[in-house]
């Protein structure tokens, strides 16, 4: 006779979006220590600033923006393969626990180069084992139904962590005691590894299909997918390593841009995910990214702070809405112990865009300032935008 706490046994709610009743705990869980480690991994937006009071030229400081980015692409490859040896959970707890040495250690190294890198690079190999585990973990909690609304509120809690963290950070940094920030910032991270030991284990996936999946996210189908990711990457690292700067060398306070970017995603998430679910992932996409590309362009051209926040408000809204309806155009239709593979991939090639930008950026920076950086990534966002919308990858050349 079957427990009653078998899944089999209790039928979930119809259309509940969910696998099971307790996975509704499990996400809401998720939600909160996925929201709670991305308040530590949003302080790295501030660094440029932080590193800059301590004496390091420019060019130093985008390359410790940027080398961080090695390691989390590189491990986050590796966590399709390192899910099928100890678990996607136990691959997120590790990679937490390095992301808090590496973030803490910054309070005694950021005053000089080397020993800042070193922290950095710990720092991202944590990142990398953490971030495609819980993406991964999260989509499995899933059913087909509400998927790109539900995972649409998952993944909010990263940039919105983003946003609410440089405002805090900025008040701490009137103390002139950085040391506190690096302190302060990782509790958060504590509590969401105390929170993951509240969670199911995930079934393992195939051990044998750990690498070959890989392969089959870089099938002709997969590339429009893996391009628009890439971009929207690119957009977003601005946000999360230049903007802070870009607003101070304005003189608006950084509440203007950021806290209009969080009303921006929550709202989009919460009301409109379910009506974009509905339309071609092409389309939705190019929409989105084509706005995040117009505001970066008037933000270029503007100092007066209430445009700022309507900027805000825009890029919110077309980052909301591309980062899960492209994620579920990359696995949606796989079985959620078998997403590992092509979720790795698919986060890596984001990260290279979100963690790798940094480093052109900050010689575009020295080159033509914030505002001609900005202009440059409006427009090769817009470029690409039209890539998306008009090549066929099923054809054997692109257009251009």
């Amino acid at each position: 006779m079957e427990s009653i706490s078998s899944p089999q046994a209790i039928s979930p709610p119809p259309h509940s979006g969910f696998i099971d009743p307790e996975a509704r705990k499990e996400f809401l869980r998720l939600c909160l220590l996925t929201f709670l480690i991305f308040f530590l991994n949003a302080h790295a937006s501030m660094l440029a600033i932080i590193f800059t009071r301590h004496g390091l030229v420019l060019q130093e400081i985008g390359w410790l923006l940027s080398l961080y980015g090695v390691p989390v692409v590189i491990f986050t490859f590796a966590t399709g393969t390192a899910a099928a040896l100890i678990g996607s959970l136990w691959t997120a707890r590790i990679g937490i626990c390095l992301m808090l040495i590496g973030f803490t250690s910054l309070s005694l190294t950021a005053w000089s180069f080397w020993p800042a890198l070193v922290s950095r690079l710990c720092w991202g190999i944590g990142y990398g084992l953490m971030f495609s585990s819980l993406v991964t973990y999260a989509q499995s909690r899933l059913t087909k139904d509400r998927f790109v609304y539900l995972f649409g509120l998952f993944s909010s809690m990263a940039p919105i962590s983003h946003a609410l963290a440089p405002p805090w950070v900025e008040f701490l940094l009137r103390f002139n005691t950085d040391a506190i920030i690096f302190i302060l910032g990782g509790l958060p991270a504590m509590a969401a590894l105390g929170l993951t030991f509240w969670l199911r284990p995930l079934a393992k996936p195939t051990a044998s299909r750990g690498l070959i999946q890989l392969g089959a996210a870089f099938d002709r189908a997969r590339w429009l997918p893996l391009i628009s990711v890439l971009i929207a990457g690119a957009l977003f690292g601005f946000i999360s390593s230049y903007m802070a700067s870009a607003m101070q060398e304005k003189g608006i306070a950084q509440a203007w841009f950021f806290a209009a970017t969080v009303f921006a995603m929550l709202s989009t998430r919460f009301l409109a995910m379910g009506t974009f679910s509905k339309y071609s992932a092409k389309y939705v996409v190019a929409a989105g990214l084509s706005l995040m590309s117009l505001c970066y362009l008037v933000l270029a051209s503007t100092r007066t702070d209430w445009v700022v926040a309507l900027c805000g408000l825009g890029f919110g809204s077309g980052y909301s809405v591309v980062y899960p309806v492209v994620s579920n155009w990359m696995s949606g239709s796989l079985p959620p112990q078998e997403r590992a593979g092509p979720q790795a991939a698919f986060n890596a090639i984001f990260h290279i865009g979100l963690l790798w930008m940094p480093l052109p950026v900050t010689y575009l920076i020295a080159a033509i300032g914030y505002s001609g950086a900005l202009i440059a990534l409006g427009l090769l966002g817009f470029a690409f935008t039209g890539l998306i919308l008009f090549w066929d990858p099923k054809k054997p050349r692109p257009p251009f």
